[in-house]
């Protein structure tokens, strides 16, 4: 990642003018030409939609063809030349994730179970979240016959506040903290993870989706190279912003009121809101 996006995604520099967080899904060819960049045969999304959209196993339809995401990849123009980034899986960090409460703690908590709802494994899990670079096809798109599989979507965003730089205050019987904090989107594909690994094929850049070529790959028709089995990385895929957050919470919650979020009607309640 470059120092200038890294510092405007970290609000120490302005976003405006800079890098983006745009990720391209590469559908077409392996790029050969470093001018015009990016190259036309890609589809770009933010990152934060990127992780869904692009997942392995997840097609987007683009002129009438059906292109379906099978690995992570990315490329750069350097001095004329087009070359593949070395580690297209990006940033990474360890969070500690509730999927039943929605708890997040990045770093993880050395627990096994949610510190908030003592809820446990598979519900509670401490994830290896990267943020990938890029994303590739493998180059054969198919005709779209008007529809396709459905892959597991990333979860709602998920707060993560600095609480050692937030201010309180106290109105009414309203406790507000306001300063900065990070959202995280997180596709964690259902619970599993997903598994990538380095191809055993020359010339196929980029890291194959491990699961699709045990899983669907052939059904598909999908031309996917052998995963060096002794490379395997499992992470989830993630989106991390830093950006400004207001918190509001009850200083005295009234006897007569139960705000437990867990409970279906309570929890469409906590969301309308």
């Amino acid at each position: 990642v470059d120092l200038s996006e890294r510092l405007s995604e970290r609000w120490l520099l302005p976003m405006f003018g800079f890098p983006t967080r745009s990720r391209y899904l590469f559908h077409h060819a392996l790029p050969r030409e470093a001018y015009p960049w990016p190259p036309p045969g890609v589809v770009d999304r933010d990152l934060g939609i990127a992780v869904s959209e692009f997942a392995p196993g997840a097609s987007v339809v683009k002129d009438k063809a059906l292109h379906t995401a099978v690995g992570i990849a990315s490329w750069e123009p350097r001095l004329g030349r087009v070359v593949p980034v070395e580690d297209p899986l990006g940033p990474r960090e360890t969070v500690a994730v509730c999927r039943t409460c929605l708890w997040l703690q990045p770093g993880g908590t050395g627990g096994e179970d949610c510190p908030v709802c003592n809820e446990v494994a598979p519900y509670f899990q401490h994830l290896s979240v990267a943020q990938p670079l890029g994303f590739r096809t493998d180059f054969r798109p198919q005709d779209f016959e008007g529809s396709f599989e459905f892959m597991p979507r990333a979860s709602i965003a998920k707060i993560s506040p600095h609480e050692q730089g937030m201010v309180g205050e106290e109105v009414g019987n309203a406790r507000l903290l306001r300063g900065r904090g990070s959202v995280y989107i997180i596709n964690d594909n259902g619970g599993s993870s997903f598994r990538f690994a380095r191809p055993r094929r020359a010339g196929w850049d980029g890291l194959v989706s491990v699961d699709l070529v045990e899983g669907s790959a052939g059904s598909r028709g999908l031309d996917l190279p052998d995963p060096d089995m002794d490379s395997v990385q499992t992470v989830a895929l993630g989106a991390v912003e830093v950006t400004d957050m207001l918190l509001v919470g009850l200083l005295r919650t009234p006897d007569t009121a139960v705000l437990d979020p867990l409970a279906v009607e309570r929890k469409s309640a906590w969301y309308s809101l």
